[in-house]
């Protein structure tokens, strides 16, 4: 599965991620220019992996 975290500046499009892949909430902003993750999961009992793009939120996404 591959997601694509989009959204305006700070709002918490990295923080989201980084509580998933990890489980912990980050507080302070750190401006993200465009960060990858993997990570695997099990879903309906199938091990399946994950690919998540933590994009910086300045761009435009209309074709998205």
């Amino acid at each position: 599965y591959k997601l694509i975290m989009v959204g305006s500046g700070a709002v918490g499009k990295s923080a989201l991620t980084l509580q998933y892949m990890y489980g912990e909430f980050v507080e302070e902003y750190d401006p993200t220019k465009a960060d990858s993750y993997r990570k695997k999961v099990v879903l309906d009992g199938e091990d399946c992996q994950v690919d998540i793009l933590d994009t910086a939120g300045q761009e435009e996404y209309s074709a998205v």
